[in-house]
């Protein structure tokens, strides 16, 4: 009987160290996003806005899509632990 949680603990832990990695990914492209687009120094070399928007958009998916699989992932574990008790 103690399986099933067990397993679930395990899972859950695992399945959060991984959405909290990749949503560290999306936060360090926040704030390199940030940085680049406040150096002055770059002022000769300016970055295109379509490349600082190209690179916006693919934080916010990455995030987006990293929130959706996490929840999805713990639905489907959830439902295989109570199917499991």
């Amino acid at each position: 009987f103690w399986r099933a949680p067990w397993e679930f603990a395990i899972h859950g832990i695992v399945g959060t160290s991984i959405f909290a990695i990749i949503a560290a990914l999306a936060v360090a492209l926040d704030l390199s996003i940030g940085w680049l687009e406040t150096r002055h120094w770059l002022a000769p070399h300016r970055i295109s806005v379509f490349v600082i928007l190209g690179l916006e958009a693919a934080e916010y998916a990455l995030f987006v899509t990293d929130l959706s699989l996490f929840g999805v992932f713990l639905w489907r574990t959830a439902k295989r632990t109570i199917k499991d008790l």
